[in-house]
């Protein structure tokens, strides 16, 4: 068995002291293990420091696998009444020690922050393998629309992408000049199981289908191209919308 590293150590001691902070309903205990952001926003939440909260913990951890990736890391844990899945924790390390902070997410990358490497299909040209693969290299964070759009495309990292892009989507004040069509022309090419398995990011699609329909929040922003080829009519004929947007 390889020995672990002294961070290793650290953010596996860290992950138990934030499990037992949140079975313990004490957000001061759970402010001690997070990065500073967060730290701030949950003790201004909670200022008491005696408040005990029910948070929704996770019983009796394992974690599975630490890596470290300079003063990033992810923690993979799994809980004993679910031990088949596993649940990702990012780390930061801030002024010699290691926290734990969400937002860390967005400075790893596809290939850091997803357990299984990417098998390309057969039928890809090498020159698409090499561009979805030189993605994948890239913190999510730092991918541009076209990008998301290619990954979104040959289902990658759709639970970390899909979210941030409806986000994207349904926020004008993110958008460029013109209405970024190629991408949500992206997430509709996603498989008709992974939207029925994700009911709440298919309410932001149908929403934000109808802030661009015709007297819609975002009609004057958003190009009539969608309604013209049809796609979006193809969309709604799978997964329908009780919602008269016409």
């Amino acid at each position: 068995m390889t020995p672990q590293s002294a961070d290793e150590i650290q953010i596996r001691e860290l992950l138990f002291a934030f499990s037992n902070a949140a079975a313990a309903g004490s957000p001061h205990m759970m402010a001690a293990t997070l990065c500073s952001n967060a730290a701030e926003n949950l003790l201004d939440e909670f200022p008491d420091p005696n408040e005990v909260v029910t948070f929704a913990a996770l019983p009796e951890i394992e974690v599975q696998r630490v890596q470290v990736f300079g003063n990033l890391a992810l923690g993979r844990i799994t809980n004993q009444y679910r031990s088949d899945e596993v649940m990702v924790m990012t780390l930061r390390r801030e002024s010699g020690r290691w926290t734990i902070c969400g937002d860390a997410e967005q400075e790893l990358s596809l290939d850091q922050l997803e357990e299984q490497p990417w098998t390309p299909e057969p039928e890809l040209t090498k020159e698409l393998v090499s561009r979805v693969q030189a993605l994948r290299a890239v913190p999510i964070g730092s991918l541009d629309d076209g990008g998301v759009a290619v990954l979104l495309t040959y289902g990658q990292g759709l639970d970390l992408l899909l979210p941030n892009a409806m986000r994207y989507l349904n926020d004008i004040n993110s958008w460029p000049d013109v209405f970024p069509w190629p991408l949500l022309t992206a997430a509709m090419t996603v498989t008709s199981e992974y939207w029925t398995n994700n009911p709440l990011l298919l309410v932001r699609m149908h929403a934000l289908f109808r802030d661009i329909g015709t007297g819609g929040r975002l009609f004057g922003y958003a190009p009539a191209q969608g309604f013209q080829d049809g796609c979006i009519e193809a969309f709604l004929r799978v997964h329908p919308d009780t919602w008269d947007w016409g």
